[in-house]
């Protein structure tokens, strides 16, 4: 749905709940969209027109014009400290608002320097177009300075489904109607999209008409017919069944909530799905995976196992899954998603029912059928009733170790007193033990509050995409990271650069400490996993950002409430106890002996 935003006689589509920034009159507006203007222009009004409003990158010579003309088209131009961490932070900023976004690059070095962050956020599903300046065509072939042709960032090899991905080589101004189009198309269509879009200096520069953004039509999303809804509904009343809850659920939280209510079934999540039902539920069974999977769904799934699973938005990958067969049900699973390529692919041998189809709507026709068929016996009884669920232990609340390094335990239950129950903060946590120790202790009973890589799950993917999601938000964003990934790559500098509300909680135990455990557990000597010691508290304050040491537990709640009580970025450098192992034993499990210890 849109709305019309009008600039004297002309329409300009702006979706709902969206905000036009300021900064540009009407008669800028108007001669951008009117008059003979260059290639740069063009594309940015036409990217405006398609709803992006920020572009993330790092300036550079093969870039600069089609920067400037970002900024008179009305697009806040965040510049970064690498490539990569502006494309984390793009994918975040869209996960925060639900825009396209833009990352921009120079030629070279700036491409390949992006590939990493992009390829991550294509595979959580971020809707992302890269514009990456390229060598003229007269130059190509002659060793030009950081050369880049056509297919230079071609990203396809890395993606889950190809056909979500769009490569472009602009070789002049004329080809923008059609890419703005071709944009638009892929834009409108629910899950990620990631574009890549070469565009040669010469280019952005050449004369061009505009392309006017009013012919663009986004289409509401298309029903699910009766049929359909009745054909699952069949299946779900014929035995016991589990939900498993994927992060492309997440728009359709309210719809789960009632549909688990009125049938009584047991509803476990993913890992980046946490949130989308409430944690503290009594039917909530617990987070599955390999990362922070918790053991006792694991458990129930060995002692309950149910004649159906019905999965709602997850690909049901490694990360989520394992591959886990015990996690197969005894007769089918009923998967939804919009993604059809993923139906049957983690789990080839249990039998797949295949829904296509948008989860919300589909909710909403279970919903509107007779709850009491979903328990009636003499139809087979579908759903566990709540009451004989194996309650879950609360997280750990009290203080493992009062003095001394910092035990894990003790500070994901300060993190949930201080940040998750006191504030509204969006908490991300990056990969390693960070996401481990999240996925297991935090709990969070509304979608959109918690962020985690599961899929690439590439390190720096928090470190860097905090200060997008603070910067789309105007809101406070945490992210928990390891020492590891915070020297890796961090955007501290460009936090205190825009005055963004990011805050990074160390876990500082001197060493990659998910390599470490992981060769501790499979008998390995950790050879190259210490890392020399870092105060993170004064590379803060020499970045101009706020440094806060926590040395014990006690030290905890009083620093983190200082941390949300302070404006602007802060690192808080937690001194962690090195010993306890991660809650990922089955990771190495699978490493180690595959499957045959598990069946």
């Amino acid at each position: 749905m849109s709305r019309e935003l009008q600039i004297d006689e002309l329409s300009i589509p702006v979706p709902i709940g969206r905000v036009v920034p300021a900064g540009r009159s009407q008669l800028e507006a108007r001669s951008l969209l009117h008059c003979r203007t260059n290639g740069a222009d063009t594309l940015a009004m036409a990217l405006f027109g398609l709803g992006v409003r920020r572009a993330f990158g790092v300036l550079g010579g093969a870039i600069a014009q089609f920067c400037a003309a970002l900024h008179r088209a009305g697009i806040e131009v965040i510049h970064a400290r690498h490539e990569s961490g502006a494309a984390f932070m793009a994918t975040e900023a869209h996960f925060a608002t639900d825009e396209p976004v833009v990352v921009y690059t120079t030629t070279g070095p700036g491409a390949t320097n992006a590939l990493t962050g992009l390829v991550a956020g294509a595979w959580d599903g971020a809707k992302i177009i890269v514009v990456t300046g390229a060598t003229e065509l007269p130059e190509r072939g002659r060793l030009a300075f950081q050369e880049t042709g056509p297919r230079s960032l071609d990203l396809g090899s890395w993606l889950w489904d190809a056909s979500n991905y769009l490569e472009y080589t602009i070789e002049d101004a004329g080809q923008i109607a059609l890419v703005r189009q071709r944009l638009a198309l892929n834009l409108a269509k629910p899950g990620g999209f990631l574009a890549s879009l070469s565009f040669p200096l010469g280019v952005q520069g050449a004369t061009a008409r505009s392309v006017s953004p009013d012919v663009v039509t986004l289409s509401p999303p298309v029903g699910v017919c009766p049929a359909l809804v009745e054909q699952v509904h069949e299946r779900l009343c014929d035995g016991p069944f589990v939900i498993w809850v994927g992060f492309g659920a997440r728009e359709a939280a309210p719809q789960l909530l009632e549909l688990a209510e009125r049938t009584g079934a047991p509803v476990m999540t993913s890992p980046r799905a946490k949130g989308v039902f409430p944690e503290s539920h009594p039917q909530h069974l617990g987070v599955t995976g390999m990362f922070g999977g918790q053991p006792w769904v694991h458990d129930y799934f060995r002692a309950n196992r149910p004649d159906h699973v019905l999965v709602l938005g997850s690909r049901l990958g490694q990360t989520t899954s394992c591959f886990d067969p015990t996690f197969a049900p005894r007769r089918a699973f009923i998967h939804v998603d919009i993604d059809a390529t993923t139906f049957g692919v983690a789990y080839p041998e249990s039998e797949t029912l295949g829904v296509c189809a948008e989860i919300g709507a589909l909710l909403t026709g279970l919903n509107e059928l007779d709850a009491s068929t979903f328990r009636d016996p003499e139809l087979g009884g579908a759903a566990s009733d709540a009451a004989s669920l194996t309650k879950i232990p609360a997280a750990a609340c009290e203080l493992i170790d009062l003095d001394g390094p910092v035990h894990p335990s003790s500070l994901m239950a300060a993190i949930q007193r201080v940040i998750v129950e006191r504030s509204s903060a969006i908490v991300l946590a990056d990969a390693g033990n960070s996401f481990a120790w999240a996925n297991a202790r935090l709990r969070f009973d509304r979608p959109g509050r918690y962020r985690t890589p599961s899929g690439f799950a590439s390190m720096t993917n928090a470190t860097s995409g905090v200060v997008g999601a603070a910067m789309a938000s105007h809101a406070a964003a945490v992210a928990i990271v390891g020492d590891g990934a915070m020297l890796m790559s961090n955007e501290v500098s460009t936090a205190v650069q825009y005055s963004a509300d990011a805050k990074w909680i160390v876990l500082n135990d001197a060493s990659y400490g998910m390599v470490r455990h992981g060769m501790l557990a499979v008998g390995m000597e950790p050879r190259g996993t210490a890392i020399p010691p870092t105060n993170f508290a004064m590379l803060a304050t020499a970045l101009g950002a706020t440094g806060i040491r926590v040395s014990s537990a006690r030290e905890l709640d009083e620093a983190l409430v200082k941390m949300m009580q302070t404006p602007g970025p802060v690192i808080v450098d937690v001194a962690m106890d090195l010993n306890p192992p991660p809650p990922f034993g089955r990771r190495n499990e699978i490493l180690t002996h595959g499957w045959e210890r598990h069946e």
